[in-house]
Order: C-alpha cells, then sequence, then structure tokens
C-alpha cells in the first residue's frame, strides 16, 4: 500500500510539471523542502505561505527572509491547530578551498503555549555536477543537477529534560531548461530526539515570474520543523519576492550561480 501511495505521488509531482526557484523550505531557510542548501538568495526579500496537512491537523507554515551579500536572516510562523510554532533563522554563505557555496546556519523553533523548543545548528556544501559551475554562473545554462551534503546538531528542550544529537543530511535537484525543478533530502533519524522516522521529502517547484512561484511537494517534518514524523503527507505553496533577481541564487563570490531552484 505504500509502494502504491508512493508511486501515486510521484505521479501527482511529474503531472504538475508547469508547477521553484530560490524558495524558504517550510522551516524557513532557502533550501529544500526542509533542508537548507549551501547557497543563498541574491539581496532582496522572500515571503511564502503553505497548506500542509500533518497527521490529520491542517498546518499552515508561513515563512519571511531578508539577504544581503552572503548572509540570509528569516523568521517562520506555523499556524497549528496543535499549537502554533514561531521561529527564526541566519545562514552565512562562504568558500572553502576555492569551492564556493558552503554555508554555516542556526535555526530555532518554539511551541507558541509550552516549553518544548529546538535550536539546530548546521554546515552545508552545494555543488554542482552537470553544466559546469561557470556557465551556470554566468547564467548561460539554466539546467543542471546539483548535489547538498551536510551536518546538523540539534538540541530539543521537552520534558524530561534536553537531548542532543548529530545527524547527517544529503539532498540533490535538477533544474528542466523551463526552470521547472525537482528535489529530494534525506536525513538521518535520531532515536535521542525521539523522531519517528528519518526526515524525508520531495518538492517540485516553478517560477511563473520574478515575483511569483509555487510549489508542491510530500514530507513528513513535524509541526516544530527539524524533526521527522511518521506519514508522508501532501504540501502546496506560493512564494512571493521583492527586490533581487528571481531564479538566481548567489555564491560566496557574490556572483549570480546557477539559477536556484529553491
Amino acid at each position: 500500500m505504500r509502494k502504491l501511495l508512493a508511486m501515486g505521488i510521484g505521479a501527482l509531482l511529474w503531472s504538475v510539471a508547469s508547477l521553484a526557484f530560490a524558495y524558504p523550505t517550510l522551516v524557513g531557510p532557502t533550501g529544500g523542502a526542509t533542508l537548507p542548501t549551501g547557497d543563498i538568495t541574491p539581496s532582496r526579500i522572500d515571503v511564502a505561505g503553505d497548506f500542509y496537512d500533518t497527521t490529520g491537523q491542517q498546518t499552515y507554515p508561513v515563512r519571511g527572509l531578508f539577504s544581503y551579500g552572503s548572509w540570509e536572516l528569516g523568521g517562520a510562523y506555523t499556524f497549528n491547530r496543535a499549537d502554533n510554532v514561531w521561529g527564526v533563522n541566519g545562514k552565512y554563505n562562504f568558500p572553502i578551498g576555492g569551492h564556493p557555496d558552503f554555508a554555516l546556519g542556526a535555526i530555532y523553533t518554539q511551541q507558541q503555549h509550552t516549553d518544548v523548543n529546538a535550536t539546530s545548528v548546521y554546515l552545508v556544501h552545494t555543488h554542482p555536477f552537470s553544466g559546469g559551475h561557470m556557465a551556470m554562473t554566468q547564467m548561460a545554462n539554466p539546467t543542471g543537477l546539483r548535489g547538498n551534503i551536510g551536518i546538523d546538531w540539534t538540541s530539543v528542550d521537552f520534558k524530561p529534560g534536553t537531548h542532543t544529537a548529530l545527524r547527517a543530511f544529503i539532498g540533490a535537484d535538477y533544474t528542466f531548461a523551463d526552470r521547472l525543478s525537482i528535489a529530494a533530502e534525506y536525513q538521518t533519524k535520531s532515536g535521542r530526539l525521539r523522531e519517528d522516522r528519518a526526515l524525508s521529502s520531495l518538492v517540485v517547484r516553478y517560477p511563473f515570474s520574478a515575483l511569483l512561484g509555487a510549489e508542491v511537494g510530500v514530507s513528513n517534518v513535524s509541526p516544530l520543523g527539524l524533526f521527522g514524523g511518521d506519514d508522508h503527507r501532501l504540501f502546496a505553496g506560493i512564494n512571493i519576492t521583492f527586490g533581487g533577481s528571481a531564479g538566481a541564487a548567489t555564491s560566496s563570490t557574490g556572483m549570480p550561480m546557477t539559477p536556484s531552484r529553491y
């Protein structure tokens, strides 16, 4: 049954192949559906909102991002029937050994009416595998495959105390000639954080214009963010951009990189 469901979801995602650009995750920072990438957007403001049906509860994650130079700062507020969640996040993009698009970032989330909160500090690298970095930097080749690899330290406070763990995550995305993009991601499960399953997601995105983009996907991220829940459920939403260059991510060199699928 699960295999049939997964196949049906895959068919749905490909059928909306005329539905990504530099896009906030459901948790906050730019990246895949829920996990960050190593690049950031050009100097601009992004506002995104989604509908996400988590464990039968209607959830509405709303995110705002401001980026300038190599920095990205943002906030998020998730409306949830059980308990609303708010959060803040930041990301800094830099090169290592001549390779651009490493990022160091942090995310903080907290339930509004309880003391449950979580902090994540991560290091991630995004690497282009096709098209060539210079070609994509010059915006000459808008298509291409990228890979992401990172490590995350997470601390969560809930009764009976504080729990911490290190988790690794990976991801990949491909942007087609029409700027349609598809991205998949996976993060290892930690029993110490009481995760139901490893966090994994799939998302399809499309920029309709320099102002408006949309996404549809599936994920098992929890309403608190950062953690893998039990079942994968559908989410969909839009992103509105003010200023900057929609569809162009910025590397640590300060130059536009590959047209961003997030």
